[in-house]
């Protein structure tokens, strides 16, 4: 059964308000928050706005060229930013 980790809107029972206030609740938000931060990056920087795919197996394939895409492009940034770093503390080396 999947878990639910919205919080109930209007006047909860005593056992909801328990729940929401639980740590494992808040650690449980925290991570649905997180999972929707990357389909929005998904949605907003590889064009997975609209499935132009037929099917679920176009929809599976489109997903998966999404998340790889997403990846490279995360990899490319970790990327670009050691390569800054060796250059910053080499140019202080130089410097010294």
């Amino acid at each position: 059964m999947p878990l639910a980790v919205l919080p109930k809107k209007g006047k909860r029972s005593a056992a909801d308000d328990a729940w929401e206030k639980s740590k494992e609740f808040g650690c449980l938000r925290k991570w649905h928050a997180g999972v929707e931060s990357a389909i929005h990056a998904l949605q907003a920087g590889n064009g997975l706005g609209v499935c132009r795919d037929k099917g679920i197996e176009g929809y599976q394939r489109y997903l998966a060229l999404g998340v790889l895409g997403r990846n490279l492009q995360r990899l490319g940034t970790i990327f670009l930013e050691k390569k800054c770093k060796r250059r910053r503390e080499q140019m202080l080396m130089m410097a010294a």
